[in-house]
């Protein structure tokens, strides 16, 4: 996931496959949008909830939030993951409706959510 959303070689994930040419940001951000993100160093901590282990820290433009972040109160989100928390919520952008990001629609979920598109740990 990491190689795809940053565009990585090879070398970079255990699949071995290239994503230098066919990745995330250089496809969901122009040239000067990619200039302005920074790289941060990510503690990749085990997951308090599911138990799953972490790893060595990395250092990446774009990473996906954890459940402890997602819980953070401090970062702005509900401390309780079962409360629908706007927070958590966001309209997908065109890129990830085209690769089949999912989002909530008024016919079959709550219209004060459609269009939206929610954090979980399990759709990843």
């Amino acid at each position: 996931m990491r190689s795809f959303l940053n565009g990585y070689g090879s070398a970079s994930n255990k699949a071995e496959k290239d994503y230098t040419k066919k990745n995330f940001i250089n496809s969901a951000f122009t040239l000067s949008e990619r200039n302005l993100i920074k790289e941060k160093t990510i503690e990749n901590k085990d997951d308090s909830k599911y138990g799953t282990a972490g790893g060595n820290p990395t250092k990446d433009k774009v990473f996906l939030l954890s459940y402890d972040d997602v819980t953070n109160r401090s970062y702005g989100f509900s401390s309780d993951y079962n409360v629908h928390d706007k927070a958590r919520y966001i309209q997908g952008s065109t890129y990830a409706r085209a690769m089949g990001a999912f989002w909530f629609t008024d016919e079959y979920d709550n219209e004060e959510y459609s269009g939206n598109s929610e954090w979980c740990p399990l759709c990843i």
